[in-house]
């Protein structure tokens, strides 16, 4: 008597399908890292160096440097030099903010002094409030960061900002850009026009 080739398939599809998900795997165990480091490696090549970053303590490191700027930019004396010295002293450089309905793109560090001076000649000192809502790290090298949250200044009324945050030659975390208001000119981990 003759079985229908049905019966016959479903038994050896059983099978197969049982030995080959019962073999043993030529993949690598994968690796826990702990929240406080990460590790990246490139894909390209195993003999690349592996960066490790300690992300608790550079996103500390980040929001300390973001706040000695707002100290700086509320404190008494108002020094556009002390504020300034908190952007990179080397590279392209930016920061952009509106000042009375004008945006103003200042691209190089004489002229982010020069928009401080103007800002900080006004008679009534406004102080700053600033509250970054999320931080990102570039986990590849760990030498860039992107900050955006909401600040308080002349308006009275809170605006976004987006910030990139890069390490100096000497390993400190120093502004690369800032855009005030959000107006465009920060996309990912780079400045754009």
């Amino acid at each position: 008597m003759k079985k229908p080739i049905n019966q016959l398939l479903i038994p050896l599809l059983v099978v197969f399908v049982f030995l080959f998900s019962c073999g043993g795997s030529d993949s690598p165990t994968q690796t826990v890292s702990s929240p406080a480091s990460t590790t990246k490696e490139d894909e390209t090549g195993l003999d690349e160096q592996v960066v490790e970053i300690d992300l608790v303590a550079e996103e500390a490191a980040i929001r300390a440097e973001h706040e000695a700027l707002v100290e700086d930019i509320n404190s008494r004396d108002r020094d556009p030099n002390i504020v300034t010295a908190h952007w990179l002293e080397r590279g392209s450089v930016l920061m952009s903010h509106n000042f009375f309905g004008e945006l103003v793109s200042s691209k190089s560090l004489q002229k982010i002094r020069g928009s401080w001076k103007v800002v900080f000649k006004r008679r009534a000192p406004w102080p700053m409030k600033s509250e970054i809502e999320t931080l990102s790290i570039d986990e590849k090298r760990g030498q860039t960061a992107r900050i955006e949250g909401l600040f308080e200044y002349q308006s009275r009324t809170r605006r976004p900002f987006k910030a990139l945050y890069q390490k100096n030659k000497e390993g400190k975390w120093k502004i690369k850009a800032m855009d005030y208001g959000d107006n465009g000119f920060i996309k990912g981990f780079k400045i754009v026009n």
